[in-house]
């Protein structure tokens, strides 16, 4: 391995070199939003009043009705290739019943979209 020196290959490089050995690119975001420096970069912190495990309780809940909707959609077609292949009733009502699950899972979704954000109550 070879060493070279620190300005051989910057016109290579797509990172430009920083100009003191130890500085970082990060901006510290307590000084920001202390002087209130306008960095667009800030996240302000989470508000104390947000119930936290209610959001991610309803956010898993989302995402298992987008999962019950694309395995509803998907059987329910499966269902109604076999039902135009073999024309046998049942699978025809398990190709209805699938639609009905896949829709009932995407009005859940919207829904839980669209709620407000849960508080605590105190």
């Amino acid at each position: 391995m070879e060493h070279r020196a620190a300005g051989d290959d910057i016109d290579q490089s797509f990172v430009p070199p920083l100009n003191a050995p130890d500085a970082t690119d990060v901006p510290d975001q307590r000084a920001a939003a202390v002087t209130g420096s306008g960095d667009p970069g800030f996240v302000r912190p989470p508000s104390d009043d947000i119930d936290f495990a209610a959001v991610i309780r309803r956010s898993d809940l989302s995402r298992a009705s987008l999962r019950a909707a694309w395995s509803a959609i998907a059987v329910g077609a499966l269902a109604v290739i076999a039902f135009l292949l073999t024309q046998v009733l049942p699978i025809a009502v398990l190709a209805v019943v699938c639609g009905v699950v896949a829709i009932g899972a995407a009005l859940l979704r919207l829904r839980l979209l669209r709620a407000p954000v849960p508080r605590l109550n105190r």
